[in-house]
């Protein structure tokens, strides 16, 4: 390997480490998995040290057979982590979980 290939392939590693990291830095989840059960309590948890001491916002989406939107807030300590409980519907199959940059998680319900 010529020393100005391996020179830009470790500036696009670099690139790629720094450009992908704030996404690594938050966390959604949700303790009972990818399956709820209808009815139950679901305890939504977020993680992002940098929005420390801040309130952020998880949208979750399901219902059938009229989409629904449910926005949850979620005050993170003074380490950026934070929780809050949401009740899942009992007529909901499915809910989408979306939270600033992080990864949508996606959830059955039976």
């Amino acid at each position: 390997m010529q020393l100005s290939s391996f020179v830009r392939a470790s500036l696009l590693a670099a690139v790629f480490a720094v450009a992908t990291s704030p996404l690594a830095a938050q966390v959604l989840s949700i303790d009972q998995g990818s399956v709820l059960t209808a009815g139950s309590t679901a305890q939504v948890s977020f993680s992002d040290p940098s929005q420390a001491g801040q309130d952020v916002t998880v949208a979750v989406t399901g219902g059938f057979p009229v989409p629904t939107t449910e926005y949850l807030t979620i005050t993170l300590d003074a380490k950026g982590k934070g929780s809050t409980p949401w009740t899942v519907p009992l007529l909901w199959r499915f809910a989408r979980f979306n939270c600033s940059n992080a990864i949508e998680l996606h959830c059955l319900i039976r």
